[in-house]
């Protein structure tokens, strides 16, 4: 399953999903709302939700702080259908949300137990960022390589698949340094999977 999700998360790389341009900007609408009628919207962020919601599409310059981030909301896009809708609800709107244990209780699953950076591999879900000790970003591993790891991203800056540089949903190399957190969903956190 966590194959299928890279696949998934290269897929929606592969339509060059890039905030500057409105086809971009509409995908990355389509994070928001296609995860709000899925059960696993960010209803956190309702001042956006209710924007698109009017017709409106996202806007780059609305976002303060944590409002407005979808890294987690596009690796829970990638997993439709495949991840549990509760996850993506209650889990992956924010590092913080995914870190929280009380979060994971709502979602009728354990949380991933605890893997080491120097254990990743392709389908783990990790946080970046070092405000937080938990990290401040998603991204996807799609490929390691020693400590280099290639991952899909959204809500940042790197390559899109047009091979230009760019923000939205990008490509980027990232070392097992720069890691906070590893999440790697089993069996129990992908739908049709076992429960505990």
């Amino acid at each position: 399953m966590r194959e299928q999700l890279v696949k998934n998360a290269l897929a929606i790389w592969a339509e060059n999903v890039d905030v500057t341009t409105e086809a971009g900007r509409r995908r990355i609408t389509d994070f928001f709302t296609g995860n709000r009628s899925s059960k696993s919207a960010s209803y956190w962020n309702t001042h956006l939700l209710q924007d698109v919601s009017t017709g409106g599409i996202f806007d780059d310059s609305k976002r303060e702080g944590d409002r407005g981030q979808y890294c987690g909301l596009f690796i829970a896009a990638a997993g439709a259908g495949l991840i549990k809708p509760d996850i993506g609800y209650f889990c992956l709107p924010s590092t913080r949300r995914m870190q929280s244990s009380a979060q994971w209780a709502k979602t009728g699953v354990p949380a991933p137990a605890a893997i080491k950076a120097k254990h990743i591999l392709p389908g783990d879900i990790i946080t970046v960022g070092r405000s937080k000790s938990y990290g401040t970003h998603f991204a996807l591993v799609v490929e390691v390589d020693g400590h280099v790891l290639k991952t899909v991203e959204a809500n940042t800056d790197g390559q899109l698949s047009n091979g230009k540089s760019g923000r939205g949903v990008v490509r980027r190399r990232r070392t097992t340094k720069e890691v906070q957190r590893v999440y790697r969903l089993d069996e129990r956190h992908f739908v049709g999977g076992a429960s505990c």
